[in-house]
């Protein structure tokens, strides 16, 4: 029994040891990115106006691979999203674009005129699963 009890001793002993240590090496590692960040933004002058800007960091973009979607009704939609934190847009595999209706089922859309997102009312499905009507529809879209 002293043997497991000092076995025990010594593997608490050295958890703290690393705990003691990596939260230490993480605040090192966070206090080194700050000063990265702050050594990225730059304050320039612009010669014609004099006014002064800032150049802060960069958007984050969307997600780059495909998504598996599950849908309320349990089909499982595979999508693209492009964009970054302040807009995106859904988009097919093979790039048709996608908006969500109020049921929460992806459909096909297209660009209006006014450069709008507009809904075609037909859910949208992988391109294995197509029916011929809905290719003929999405043919229709890109022309």
């Amino acid at each position: 029994m002293h043997v497991k009890a000092r076995l025990i001793f010594i593997l608490f002993t050295v958890l703290f040891v690393l705990y003691m240590l990596f939260p230490l090496q993480s605040c090192r590692n966070m206090q080194e990115a700050g000063r990265k960040t702050t050594n990225n933004i730059r304050t320039y002058q612009d010669n014609n106006s004099r006014q002064t800007d800032t150049i802060g960091p960069t958007t984050v973009p969307a997600y780059p691979g495909t998504i598996h979607y599950e849908l309320p009704d349990g089909y499982v939609l595979r999508i693209r999203l492009e964009g970054d934190e302040h807009g995106h847009v859904a988009k097919t595999p093979d790039g048709y674009y996608l908006l969500m209706n109020d049921e929460g089922f992806y459909e096909y859309a297209f660009k209006n005129q006014d450069n709008e997102m507009v809904s075609t009312d037909i859910r949208a499905r992988n391109q294995e699963d197509r029916t011929g009507e809905e290719q003929q529809l999405l043919n229709q879209l890109t022309d």
